[in-house]
Order: structure tokens, then C-alpha cells, then sequence
């Protein structure tokens, strides 16, 4: 008698669904769509974890074919590298969300539109972003991190009266600025070094620490 033995081959689908939250924080992360279309959501509450390096997230695989982030209302916290160099054309960030992590945006090549909520606290993570020409600061910022829009094309810029502090280089290399206007209340500036077309600035009487670069 002849036996045929079949065996039932196992296929490792890629993981679309996670948890993505800093220690005692509950955010998931969730794909949808198909093909080159996909959207990444980001819910739950609290912050995101950081991420050591622009690979380590676990939504990495498919991060040319990500065309959308959804942040929903609850996460607080925008984590370090999070969405580097995903080809996202536009972001809204909540008004939950009070920190955007270092280069948490960075290197997104197609980024031409970022809304941000009045809620945000911090803001960061935006460095050589080619397409983003044009931002809008709310009024809810204290401290603009170190190299946070560092390489985009911004033609100008207005910091409101509740930012107290730019970090180092957080405008430099923006080739394309030319006005940068500053309200009293800022107490730490730096940032704006390798910008050709900024031949003239006023810095506010509050100001009391003028940092390198």
C-alpha cells in the first residue's frame, strides 16, 4: 500500500497590528489598505516609544508604501524616528499630542503639509524634509528641539511669545529662509546657522542666552 504524506506548507505573513507605547503607556499601531496604499494608524494613550535609529520600528517593511499616518486623539507623544523617511505627503498632529521626538519626521521626502493642534509643547523631529516650505507654529510651543527643521526649504519663519527656547541648529540649513521674526518672551536662541538668504534678524530684549550654531 502506497502512503502519501502531504505536508501543509507555513507562510510568514508580515505583522500588521502592534503595540508601540513607552513603558505604562497603551498606544497601538495598526496597517490598512493594500498595495502601495497603505495607512498607518497610530491609537490608544500616552506616549510612543523612542526608537534607537531610522530602521527599528516595527512598521519599517512597509514604510515606501505608507501614504498615511492617522494619530488619533489619546496619544500624547510622538516618538523618536517614528515615521523617518516614510513617504508621507501631509500630517495633522492632535491636540493631544504635547511632544514630536527627534526625527520623528525626519527625512520624509514627500512631506509637504504638517498641521499642528495648539496643544503641542515640543516640537522636533522635521529635519530634511525638501517639500515642507511652509509651517505654521501654535501658540502652545515652549522649545523647538535641536536640528527640528534643520535642511527645509522654509521661506519664513514666526515664533510666537511662548517659545522660550531654540535649539541648536533647528533651523539651520534652511537655504531658502529669509525672515525669521521673534516675539519677547524667547530666553534661549540658536539655530540658524547656513541660512544664505537671512541677511537681517531682531533679537528680543528677553533673550539671554545666544548659542552657537
Amino acid at each position: 500500500m502506497l502512503l502519501c504524506c502531504w505536508a501543509t506548507a507555513s507562510i510568514a505573513l508580515a505583522q500588521t497590528t502592534g503595540e508601540c507605547g513607552e513603558s505604562g503607556n497603551s498606544c497601538t499601531w495598526a496597517i490598512t489598505g493594500s498595495g502601495s496604499n497603505l495607512t498607518l494608524t497610530i491609537s490608544g494613550s500616552g506616549k510612543m516609544k523612542n526608537y534607537n535609529n531610522s530602521h527599528s520600528m516595527p512598521w519599517y517593511s512597509y514604510r515606501s508604501n505608507i501614504k498615511a499616518v492617522v494619530i488619533a486623539s489619546g496619544v500624547t507623544g510622538i516618538g523618536n524616528y517614528a515615521f523617518y523617511g516614510h513617504l508621507l505627503p501631509s500630517v495633522t498632529i492632535p491636540a493631544s499630542v504635547t511632544s514630536i521626538g527627534v526625527e520623528a519626521f525626519g527625512s520624509c521626502t514627500e512631506l509637504s503639509t504638517v498641521t499642528f493642534a495648539n496643544g503641542l509643547t515640543v516640537v522636533g523631529g522635521f529635519k530634511n524634509c525638501p517639500k515642507l516650505t511652509s509651517i505654521t507654529i501654535p501658540s502652545s510651543v515652549t522649545t523647538i528641539n535641536a536640528e527640528a527643521f534643520s535642511g527645509c526649504p522654509l521661506a519664513s519663519v514666526t515664533i510666537p511669545a511662548s517659545v522660550k527656547v531654540i535649539g541648536s541648529s533647528a533651523f539651520g540649513r534652511c537655504t531658502e529662509l529669509n525672515t525669521a521674526t521673534f516675539a519677547n518672551g524667547l530666553t534661549v536662541v540658536g539655530g540658524f546657522n547656513n541660512c544664505a538668504k537671512l541677511t537681517s534678524i531682531t533679537i528680543p530684549s528677553s533673550v539671554t542666552t545666544i548659542n552657537a550654531e
